[in-house]
């Protein structure tokens, strides 16, 4: 992940982050085309803690290829915004 000032870079893979609450979890050996049983971990405890999803999942490479030679090395992120199960959605 990067911060840039809003005109640095113009790119179509430049995403914005947007405020609010998030659920994080890292994980490893994965990568962003595979389904990680993290995602299960992320939804159950979404539904014990009655919160619901609200919005865009990031899945986000920490140590990636370029940074070691092992894939077992890699390292991923996945930010979840949520929102209490109740309260209206983010707009």
């Amino acid at each position: 992940m990067l911060f840039v000032e809003d005109n640095d870079i113009e790119s179509e893979y430049k995403q914005e982050v947007p405020p609010g609450q998030y659920i994080c979890m890292y994980y490893h050996d994965g990568g962003l085309e595979e389904y990680s049983p993290s995602f299960e971990l992320i939804k159950d405890y979404l539904r014990v803690h009655n919160y619901a999803v609200d919005g865009k999942i990031f899945q986000i490479y920490k140590i990636d290829v370029t940074l070691t030679s092992n894939p077992k090395e890699t390292l991923m992120e996945i930010q979840v915004p949520v929102r209490p199960i109740g309260h209206p959605p983010s707009e």
